[in-house]
């Protein structure tokens, strides 16, 4: 089983997670997924915790690991988070390592959750809005249409002559609707990034794409999460009439569907206790 050192981001700070005049080894991020697993299978079969709860969680550390962010691993609920690190384990690298392994505990639940990681997710609420927007609705999940994260727009060469950048980037092409979804954490209101954020939307205008930005309060409860889904589903409904629009109102008004959704909020939300169906502290 490969391990790897544990050292400090940066090396003239020293990590409280090593003692001085102390090598500590971890395992590998892959191996983390699969141990997770084991552990959520356990809980699963105590009663402690649902199936749902278990795939949930486990997409959640695989986004995280897939991604370029880190949680506080002293309080990963309500500590800091550290963005642009380097990417731990890539979704192919994480397929082909459970693809190799035999029939060890967890590996189904490990490899149930595959569909639902994607590559470099920037943030913990880009990693919510994933599975909220595009995850399946046995999940919690609107499953609006089919979508790709965090991978160029493929542009000819007339179209990139037209713009400011090279390239662009989208958190998430909605495909076959020509939109984008973008999530602006607090960093885009920093500095020279609402002149970048600007340039960029004025991209997706010349090209012809449209764009949907939402700030954390857009999507911060069910309800305004609800709102800003439903932005969405107008255009679908220039694409595919009323049906987006029908389905989307089903999963609404459904009682079932709406305390899956609330399982899916507690557990990508897990500071926000008192939700029905949130998980135990």
């Amino acid at each position: 089983m490969p391990y790897l050192q544990l050292c400090s981001a940066d090396p003239n700070v020293p990590s409280p997670l090593v003692p001085n005049e102390t090598r500590v080894f971890v395992q590998s991020a892959a191996n983390i997924v699969l141990g997770m697993a084991k552990q959520l299978r356990r809980k699963v079969i105590a009663g402690k915790l649902s199936h749902r709860q278990a795939v949930l969680m486990l997409t959640k550390l695989c986004l995280e690991l897939c991604g370029t962010y880190t949680h506080d691993p002293f309080e990963p609920h309500t500590g800091a988070v550290m963005y642009g690190v380097p990417q731990r384990l890539t979704c192919k690298e994480l397929n082909a390592f459970l693809s190799e392994r035999g029939s060890e505990q967890g590996l189904s639940l490990a490899r149930e959750v595959l569909p639902y990681v994607y590559d470099l997710s920037g943030s913990p609420q880009e990693s919510f809005m994933g599975p909220a927007l595009f995850g399946p609705s046995y999940l919690g999940g609107l499953e609006l249409c089919e979508f790709v994260a965090n991978k160029p727009l493929e542009l000819n060469a007339r179209e990139r002559a037209s713009i400011n950048y090279r390239t662009i980037t989208p958190d998430f092409q909605l495909l076959g609707y020509r939109s984008v979804v973008e999530y602006l954490g607090e960093i885009h209101s920093e500095g020279d990034n609402p002149r970048i954020d600007h340039r960029r939307s004025l991209d997706y205008q010349t090209l012809g794409v449209r764009e949907f930005s939402f700030w954390y309060e857009d999507v911060s409860t069910i309800n305004s999460f609800m709102i800003s889904a439903a932005r969405i589903v107008s255009v679908m409904e220039q694409f595919d009439g009323p049906k987006a629009r029908r389905r989307f109102c089903r999963l609404t008004n459904d009682p079932a569907f709406r305390e899956r959704q609330r399982v899916l909020f507690a557990v990508f939300r897990p500071w926000l206790r008192g939700l029905p169906g949130s998980l135990p502290a």
